[in-house]
């Protein structure tokens, strides 16, 4: 199967990739940046700082959500092998970094702007849609399908627009 998705064949993954570890680095890291990515295809789609917030923390972005429904491979990768595994620990704090700054500039510009008015510390917001972002990706790894996916976005979405403030 992998020399089928690589188009590599047998010993030449390791010529290619130097070893097993180096070859499930070189993937993770990919996925990782594909999820730095989607941050950005979230904001660029989103018509205010909040709801670029909001797409952030729940996965409204089609870069994340394209990737592997089966749960996310950082936080696997994380629960298997973080303990032992330096670079898997700087890709997850890359990772984790490029999330919560994402969303505390979104947010930020959302208070400037006068779209919320947090009830609570701007910084426990922030720190609350990251917490929603992997409710959100442990929750579509769990659920049988997208559709049992939504409901707990919306509760999530209610959740995280009164904590901001919002009235829905």
């Amino acid at each position: 199967m992998l020399t089928a998705a690589t188009n590599v064949q047998g010993q030449s993954l390791y010529t290619a990739f130097g070893n097993k570890d180096a070859l499930f680095h070189t993937a993770l890291a990919a996925y990782c940046h594909r999820q730095i990515d989607g941050l950005a295809d979230a904001a660029a789609s989103a018509a205010t700082a909040w709801e670029a917030a909001v797409a952030i923390a729940l996965y409204q972005d089609p870069g994340r959500l394209g990737l592997r429904p089966w749960g996310c491979m950082l936080a696997r990768a994380v629960a298997e092998r973080g303990r032992r595994d330096q670079r898997v620990r700087e890709l997850a704090a890359r990772t984790y970094t490029a999330t919560v700054e994402a969303l505390r500039a979104h947010m930020d510009r959302a208070l400037q702007r006068g779209e919320i008015a947090p009830i609570i510390p701007l910084a426990e917001l922030v720190e609350a849609g990251y917490a929603y972002s992997q409710a959100m990706a442990q929750l579509r790894a769990t659920a049988p399908d997208d559709a049992a996916f939504e409901p707990s976005r919306a509760h999530a979405r209610r959740a995280l627009d009164a904590l901001a403030g919002l009235g829905r």
